[in-house]
């Protein structure tokens, strides 16, 4: 699974945007 790992990890860089 390589949708919501990118994801996953962009939304905790992003600051869960």
């Amino acid at each position: 699974m390589a949708t919501a790992n990118w994801h996953e990890q962009e939304a905790k860089r992003r600051g869960c945007i």
